[in-house]
């Protein structure tokens, strides 16, 4: 009874804490001005995607082309031409580049994906007209996962579609709009985080959806609104190689930012042409270097951009900022000190390890601070009060025991 009484004390002390988040720094590079004046285009930027030799690649769906840059920004040459015929382009869309270099785009209305070297070569197309697996209306965005797959939101038909390399049919989440777990309406952008998880853009739910690898809802971000963590069409998302989800709010002109597990920690830009400013802001992508690339469409500009995520202490396994009560029970939850099933930040291992141990309820200890810290500052380790350090440790002990009786 004395050891339930002193773990749900601890539980109550944290509890009591105010909530806070966490802030980015976001430094403006670049931009890669969207006229060329040899053809006196105007490019409307779509999607956007770095490939592993570091040329940007952008989808112009005003002029039915796709645009290679150096990694300087220099233009090197265009794919597609208006058409139907393979390797031309009708209201090109997403784009992204795959392991080997090769470019794949979503070709929205000849509802079809088409692949091409990195050199701009056609080499297949995927799909056609229909609501059939495999079939498309309107797909507008796609990503490759570690394995190889490729993932669609297929707008028109509300559902995302997985085909393996060779664009062999694997599998549908979705198919019936709808605002429930695993539906959608007019799902518009997809990205795949370091871990496997697929994120995608439910644009006119106004919300992000995460789905594991196996495509199991997982969880979802965001409401309709202007508040910090709700969208306006959503748009555009990318996956830094942190876990951190970052997407193009496209009616509110802004970009934001949040942890793997989907709290909200920032957002930049307004409405205009200035450097950090936006005017319907589309496809996102991250280079090797880690800077984040927006396709700001109405600017006719693809623009670069520095952004440090947040830092957060060892001990906050839930990235909220406070290091309590509930992430002692992460920790718990996650108990493995021999390292059978390797862990994460996320399950308690903060020290890179593997394993769920000693050393990481030290870290948490260490840090304990269930008022909140700031992780955009340098505050150090919080000095811990002796009772509630001593709350920690019964608990912990509690938990422990508990954990070792299942």
């Amino acid at each position: 009874m004395v050891k339930k009484t002193a773990w749900t004390l601890a539980i109550v002390v944290a509890m009591t804490a105010f909530n806070r988040y966490a802030t980015a720094d976001v430094t403006f590079v670049k931009s890669i001005d969207g006229y060329y004046a040899p053809t006196k285009e105007l490019a409307n930027y779509a999607g956007i995607t770095v490939d592993p030799s570091g040329n940007i690649w952008a989808s112009d769906s005003g002029n039915n082309k796709v645009w290679r840059y150096d990694n300087n920004g220099v233009f090197v040459q265009t794919v597609g031409t208006p058409g139907s015929g393979n390797g031309q382009l009708n209201i090109p869309w997403g784009v992204t580049s795959d392991s080997s270099g090769n470019i794949w785009v979503a070709d929205a209305f000849n509802h079809r994906i088409q692949q091409f070297s990195n050199t701009g070569e056609f080499i297949r197309s995927i799909g056609s007209q229909g609501v059939g697996n495999g079939q498309f209306s309107t797909p507008s965005d796609i990503t490759v996962d570690p394995a190889g797959n490729i993932w669609v939101t297929d707008e028109g038909n509300n559902c995302i579609q997985i085909f393996n390399s060779s664009g062999v049919f694997l599998n549908k989440i979705g198919g019936t709009a709808g605002s429930g777990n695993g539906q959608f309406y007019n799902p518009t952008a997809i990205a795949v985080d370091p871990f496997g998880n697929v994120w995608v853009a439910d644009t006119r739910n106004s919300r992000i959806q995460k789905f594991n690898s196996q495509g199991e809802f997982v969880m979802s971000i965001g409401s309709l609104g202007s508040g910090n963590g709700q969208f306006n069409s959503p748009a555009g998302i990318a996956v830094d190689s942190a876990g951190n989800v970052w997407v193009s709010d496209s009616s509110d002109n802004r970009i934001q930012g949040f942890t793997s597990n989907g709290i909200f920690f920032e957002t930049f830009g307004s409405t205009g042409s200035g450097n950090e400013e936006f005017y319907s802001p589309y496809g996102l992508t991250f280079d090797s270097a880690g800077n984040l690339w927006v396709a700001d469409m109405g600017n006719h500009r693809l623009k670069e951009f520095i952004v440090t995520g947040p830092t957060f202490q060892a001990g906050d396994a839930n990235y909220d900022c406070k290091i309590d009560g509930a992430d002692l029970g992460i920790l718990g939850d996650n108990w493995d000190p021999v390292g059978l099933i390797p862990k994460t930040w996320a399950q308690g291992d903060f020290n890179g390890d593997g394993k769920v141990d000693g050393t990481d309820l030290g870290l948490l200890g260490d840090n304990w601070n269930p008022v909140g810290y700031s992780p955009s500052s340098d505050l150090g380790n919080p000095v811990p009060e002796p009772i509630t350090m001593t709350l920690l440790a019964i608990g912990s002990l509690s938990l422990l025991a508990r954990r070792n009786r299942k």
